[in-house]
């Protein structure tokens, strides 16, 4: 059995090689090409790339006129490959074709380094704050410092990266004790002079809406209404007292609930003066909630007659 074998250098000791059953010149090195191909070796270096070309053009050409000096003998194959020349320059090309095309799909697929992502140590201290319709949190400083102690996990020391900025949020906005802080926005920087380079090397994506390490209260915020309006009261044997609604006002913008008067009652029964207490329920109202408010009681001076 003959059998043609072809090798093509691919930078440096790396060489590629088919061996392929002898057929015919044409028929033989395109299986050899193809089977170089499969074995995705080819190199993704334009160097490499230029020389492994003229390696197999090289190849390409020799063998052609090889084929054909060797066939000289035949006339039926003198016929068929006449022109050694040609013969050869088309599977020069040929490997050059398939070269390109194997070094063309290796460099598409080439794979971009995945950033390193970062996380932190440390916790922050965050005012506690009275609801305000918003998750903003102002970090707790002293001498206009702030008191929050973060330190970087997962970088290289020789990329000198520090934390250039972050802002902290309330995970929900909502009034509730011991609430849970986490970052909104985080941004690290460093003092290398390739600071593009450097830091398209990390990540801190994975930090944002991550718990910061540290809980504060969101108080329910304070309503007031003006005196609601008594109506005046004939001794009847009991403490109940009919009172009108006030006017409300301190929700946040934008924010409504509803708002009904409780329990409306006179502090004695009997016929003389009295004060009239009167206490309000709230009810979450178009999605707002009822309880990041607060509406104290009302009282008002009245009397009760004979």
């Amino acid at each position: 059995m003959l059998i043609h074998t072809y090798q093509a250098q691919m930078g440096g000791p790396v060489f590629c090689t088919a061996k392929v059953m002898k057929m015919n010149s044409y028929l033989s090195f395109i299986r050899a090409l193809s089977l170089i191909k499969k074995r995705r070796l080819v190199t993704t270096s334009l160097n490499h790339r230029s020389h492994a070309l003229a390696t197999l053009t090289a190849a390409a050409t020799t063998h052609a006129t090889h084929t054909t000096h060797t066939v000289t003998s035949s006339k039926s194959s003198r016929k068929k490959n006449r022109n050694p020349l040609k013969a050869g320059t088309f599977l020069a090309l040929l490997a050059g074709a398939f070269l390109f095309a194997g070094v063309s799909q290796a460099q598409a697929s080439s794979p971009t380094p995945t950033p390193t992502q970062l996380t932190i140590t440390g916790q922050c201290f965050v005012e506690n704050k009275v609801y305000n319709g918003s998750t903003a949190a102002t970090s707790q400083t002293s001498g206009g410092v702030s008191l929050d102690t973060f330190d970087l996990v997962g970088d290289l020391p020789a990329d000198e990266i520090f934390i250039e900025s972050y802002s902290l949020e309330f995970a929900t906005k909502d009034a509730g004790d011991s609430k849970t802080i986490i970052f909104n926005t985080f941004t690290i920087g460093t003092t290398k002079a390739d600071s593009a380079t450097t830091l398209a090397k990390y990540s801190v994506s994975n930090l944002i809406n991550s718990d910061a390490g540290c809980r504060a209260n969101i108080s329910a915020k304070e309503l007031s209404i003006t005196a609601p309006t008594i109506a005046d009261k004939t001794y009847d044997g009991s403490t109940a007292a009919s009172a009108t609604l006030g006017t409300l006002s301190g929700l946040v913008p934008g924010e409504t609930i509803t708002v009904t008067v409780g329990n409306a009652d006179f502090n004695i029964k009997d016929v003389g003066a009295s004060i009239v207490t009167v206490n309000y329920n709230l009810a979450d109202r178009n999605g707002y909630k009822a309880s990041n408010y607060t509406l104290p009681l009302s009282t008002v001076n009245k009397k009760i007659s004979a």
